[in-house]
């Protein structure tokens, strides 16, 4: 409802939902997608969201579907749709298209929107996944580690591949989710790879009205300063805000209520220094740190 009354209102290019922002596995729902995609038809706007999927594609060479946290992008735009049908199968080729050799790769991304073609939904599945939470070190060592992680409510997740964007008719976007807005190295390498924006999808209701929500959502903004990127950040519980390269909080909503708006985003194209040189800086400074304490070691060994 509240999609359809911002769509009314202000027509915008994209409608970004946040993280598992429906409780189902979208290819397990095989006409779940059918639905979206008739959605956006109807708004003429495009769709991005995140969900949990299944990969069932190995499952016809009688492997086991791997579980993903993932963001789909919709285009309206595209004449490629899925149309009704049963099988999870089916939906997992219209979203990943044909299994590769290649590891980890999801499907074929193009390198860049060509008004003249019409792609197919574009899936992006979390590269980083949160230790115990989404997935159990060494499970094979320790097995009854994962059941323990299960019982509580963990996830047994697979990891997608790192720095993939999702090109648009109006600019790249370089997507994060969760706690991927902790890794500075991600936003980076998205940019490098032509992200024009980065949008980090999250649900922080584990956090509830703590510091902690307040923390992460910061990361964010740091990601914007170094990479010299806006950064949407779009939760389902926790802050939704408007991040911009100079740090500025340009847009936020308050939190623990269910609203919509409509924000002006801009594109971005520039290296900044801190893209230009990486984690150097901090390397460095640790090195200094490290040298000058060295010497004061040995000034006081020698007044002893």
């Amino acid at each position: 409802e509240l999609t359809n009354e911002t769509v009314q209102e202000s027509h915008p290019d994209l409608v970004i939902w946040p993280e598992v922002a429906m409780p189902a596995i979208l290819s397990n729902q095989p006409n779940l997608l059918n639905v979206l995609e008739r959605r956006t038809d109807q708004w003429e706007t495009s769709l991005l969201f995140g969900v949990l999927d299944e990969d069932f594609r190995r499952e016809t060479e009688g492997g086991e579907g791997e579980l993903y946290n993932s963001v789909v992008f919709l285009d309206y735009r595209s004449d490629e749709r899925l149309g009704p049908v049963q099988d999870p199968v089916a939906v997992s080729k219209h979203l990943r298209g044909p299994l590769t050799e290649e590891p980890n790769r999801s499907r074929f991304l193009p390198s860049a929107y060509s008004e003249e073609h019409h792609y197919p939904p574009k899936i992006y599945d979390k590269s980083r996944l949160l230790p115990f939470g989404e997935y159990v070190p060494f499970k094979k060592l320790l097995p009854f580690i994962q059941d323990f992680v299960e019982k509580q409510g963990g996830g047994v997740f697979s990891a997608g591949r790192e720095g993939k964007t999702i090109p648009t008719a109006f600019g790249d976007i370089g997507p994060l989710i969760c706690f991927e807005s902790t890794h500075p190295g991600l936003a980076r390498e998205s940019a490098e790879n032509g992200a024009n924006l980065l949008v980090a999808v999250t649900n922080d209701a584990w956090f509830g009205n703590t510091a902690a929500a307040r923390q992460h959502a910061l990361q964010s903004r740091f990601r914007a300063i170094e990479t010299g990127r806006a950064v949407v950040r779009v939760a389902n519980t926790g802050i939704t805000a408007l991040y911009l390269p100079d740090g500025t909080v340009a847009e936020r909503l308050p939190t623990w209520q269910a609203l919509s708006q409509t924000w002006v985003v801009p594109l971005y194209s520039h290296l900044t220094f801190q893209f230009r040189v990486g984690d150097f800086l901090g390397w460095l400074a640790l090195g200094c740190l490290g040298f000058s304490l060295l010497l004061t070691r040995g000034i006081d060994t020698v007044e002893e």
